[in-house]
């Protein structure tokens, strides 16, 4: 109850400082009218009244405790001090905290987010939960932004006004700005662990360009973050920002970053595989391990990739809702979920008015129909027609996951509990604004789905560790350094002697994003080596880095033709270095290059461009098969 009282009371405390304020001086007024009315009169009393409200709130009346004054006094006596004691406690608390803040920033690290958004401001309070020993600087350029200051200033968060556009116009003759330049030098921009842009993509490279003139030294050495919502935009970013020397900049998306959180951990790379000789029941409630004798079948089969296709059958997502999040999951998964090179994935999206929304996504990603067969069901989810067309889908392509984008869990329960006896094998994911509640439905719908998997949820995605600890990058140096590393051992070149870190930062920001998805999809191909292992197409006794070890030093003391001629007569080899060329095609057409028999990034054509596998054995760039597979040998 205490706890109750005291919560409410600094929630309110600015309204319970204001009424005592206001109703303590109408009654200190009111009954010092009432007392002095009879003593006094004109200016004399006038001027009583105003010297004895105003001592009421100073602790000392005016009015003998002994007199006979009115009961409207007495309320103003009790009330007027207290508006001013709320009120000093108010003053003093801020600049405790204030000062608390100023010492405590010298030892601390410091985030600064630039962000006119709540989520900017999700983030940087999460942040600052998650390091007790950090400041948090929130940078706006909007007055509207400027809330609940006190509360911020409690939990370690200093909130700057900054307005870059005004403020760079004043600077003259190509000058800085001093106003400008004092501000940010407040920042100490040199002990931030990262500078964060969480707003619009061109409101972020807008303030990063400003702030670029006030850096001082090293621009490198400063942890840079730019939140990005339209691809194409952060590629004309990208360009830019590879022509400024010495400045590195990480680029983050959100929904990107959940997307692919949730294909590398709950999508399989291959179709459920059910034991016919188990009842309905127990094949919807058990997870079978499923182990056709094919590896004599592959190995004497003419055409092995396409036999290990068949094995696999073709991926087949169903993202229900086609919003920023629904977009991210159909983008990351042609990378992702690439799992056969013989076959599209098939992508079937489902969404009220999906043919206006996919026009204008494909509008950005213009060679979507080289990666990926797309279906597009324009119903509402709850409507009977909805569910005619899913069965429909899934009777011609059984479906292998369901992605729920969008934030509506009532609707997504309603839609599960009515396909329930139709896709009990498909895996389920959930986008989960608020966990709470969702994980007992989860629980109950768990008896007719085999894998359902809640994600996206708000206190994560907004979190220090989804922002910022974001291990890829680490990985996608490490990546880059062994794929250097392997080509010069496979190659016979002389072993780099360059750091992984001074190798990364030589690359441009195209070749870092390449690195980047590569290390996403290698969750899926070391997938697939262990599926391989369990159906006994590769050999039992080894695990999947012993496999990947044991083709390196296949590799080996030869020349480029017989490394090619081996990889090429080698199944599972040929399979791998297939699906690594695939899913490389993938990401130049997700930038929207296309085939020409000249390479030129400028006018976006590459000749490497070539999907089909047999063709491309056979091609002019025949011996470049091998860095397609020096990319797979990467543990």
């Amino acid at each position: 109850m205490k706890r109750r009282i005291l919560d409410f009371f600094i929630r309110f405390k600015n309204e319970i400082m204001t009424l005592c304020i206001f109703i303590g001086g109408i009654c200190g007024a009111a009954g010092s009218y009432l007392y002095y009315k009879s003593i006094l009169s004109g200016y004399r009393l006038i001027f009583a009244i105003l010297y004895s409200t105003i001592k009421l709130f100073i602790f000392t009346p005016v009015i003998p405790l002994d007199a006979d004054y009115s009961v409207l006094f007495e309320l103003g006596k009790w009330l007027a001090p207290l508006g001013t004691l709320i009120g000093l406690f108010s003053i003093f608390g801020n600049v405790f905290y204030r000062i608390k803040q100023m010492l405590a920033a010298y030892g601390a690290n410091n985030y600064i987010v630039f962000g006119n958004s709540e989520d900017s401001r999700k983030l940087i309070s999460n942040i600052i939960k998650a390091d007790s020993q950090s400041i948090g600087y929130l940078i706006v350029d909007s007055p509207e932004f400027i809330k609940e200051e006190e509360e911020l200033i409690k939990i370690g968060i200093k909130t700057e006004y900054i307005n870059f556009e005004a403020e760079n116009y004043s600077g003259k003759n190509g000058l800085k700005n001093p106003i400008l330049y004092e501000k940010l030098k407040a920042l100490r921009l040199k002990r931030a662990k990262h500078i964060i842009f969480f707003d619009s993509d061109m409101e972020n490279y807008g303030r990063l360009k400003s702030l670029l003139k006030y850096l001082p030294e090293r621009k490198s050495n400063y942890k840079i973050l730019m939140r990005y919502e339209t691809n194409e935009i952060k590629e004309i970013i990208e360009a830019d920002i590879d022509e400024i020397e010495g400045i590195d900049v990480d680029f983050f998306n959100l929904e990107e970053r959940v997307a692919q959180e949730l294909l590398q951990k709950s999508c399989r790379p291959c179709k459920r595989k059910t034991n016919t000789n188990l009842s309905d029941a127990e094949s919807q409630n058990s997870e079978i391990k499923f182990k056709p004798d094919i590896s004599q079948e592959i190995l004497s089969s003419k055409n092995p990739i396409q036999a290990i296709s068949s094995y696999l059958g073709q991926m087949h997502i169903l993202i229900i809702g086609f919003g920023r999040l629904g977009r991210a999951v159909l983008t990351e998964s042609l990378n992702i979920m690439a799992v056969n090179p013989d076959k599209k994935i098939r992508i079937t999206i489902a969404d009220k008015n999906i043919d206006e929304k996919f026009s204008n996504y494909i509008a950005n990603y213009r060679q979507i129909y080289q990666m990926a067969e797309i279906g597009l069901i324009s119903e509402n989810v709850l409507h009977r027609d909805f569910y005619k067309e899913i069965i429909k889908v899934n009777s011609k392509n059984k479906i292998n996951n369901i992605i729920f984008t969008f934030d509506n869990y009532k609707n997504v329960i309603i839609v599960l509990n009515r396909l329930k006896g139709i896709l009990p094998d498909t895996d389920i994911a959930i986008r989960v604004a608020k966990l709470r509640n969702a994980e007992i439905f989860a629980e109950r719908l768990r008896e007719y789905y085999h894998n359902i998997t809640l994600f996206g949820e708000d206190s994560q995605v907004l979190g220090k560790s989804f922002v910022l600890e974001n291990e890829t990058k680490q990985k996608a140096i490490g990546f880059n350094y062994n794929y250097n590393m392997n080509a010069a051992k496979i190659m016979g070149y002389e072993l780099p002697k360059d750091s992984a870190l001074s190798m990364w930062e030589r690359l441009n920001t195209v070749k870092k994003e390449s690195s980047i998805k590569q290390i996403f999809h290698n969750s899926t191909k070391h997938k697939l080596i262990q599926l391989f292992i369990e159906a006994e197409i590769l050999s039992g006794s080894l695990n999947a880095a012993q496999v990947l070890e044991s083709w390196e030093e296949l590799l080996k003391n030869k020349n480029i033709e017989e490394q090619i001629n081996l990889i090429e007569n080698e199944p599972v080899m040929n399979y791998f270095a297939a699906l690594e060329h695939r899913r490389w095609c993938n990401f130049y057409f997700l930038r929207n290059f296309s085939y020409g028999a000249e390479k030129d990034e400028r006018a976006l054509k590459h000749d490497c461009l070539i999907t089909d596998w047999d063709r491309f054995l056979k091609s002019s760039k025949r011996n470049t098969v091998i860095y397609d597979f020096i990319a797979v040998l990467n543990k």
